[in-house]
């Protein structure tokens, strides 16, 4: 017998009460934070995420990680970055 097996999707309907942060941590991918009702936004999948340290950049996380800078722009905009932050990396 055959087992048929299905990919997670790769979008995703927001529903009512969900919010940007709560789809980042059931999905563990990046999306925005300011999502709305009925939106479809898409889950990229193979992604992982770092807090930010003190004195931490883009450029020293990227070095850090060995991943590539404007990688991780692409996943998380110019927002500055802060201790605690959480830093979407792309899968090694």
């Amino acid at each position: 017998m055959l087992t048929l097996k299905i990919e997670r999707g790769r979008y995703l309907r927001v529903r009512r009460g969900m919010d940007g942060g709560e789809i980042s941590r059931r999905f563990n991918c990046p999306v925005a934070e300011d999502v709305r009702e009925g939106q479809i936004v898409p889950l990229l999948s193979g992604c992982r995420y770092v807090f930010a340290r003190v004195g931490d950049s883009y450029a020293s996380i990227a070095a850090r990680e060995r991943v590539r800078e404007e990688d991780i722009i692409r996943l998380n905009g110019v927002k500055p970055v802060y201790p605690a932050r959480r830093i979407w990396l792309p899968e090694r």
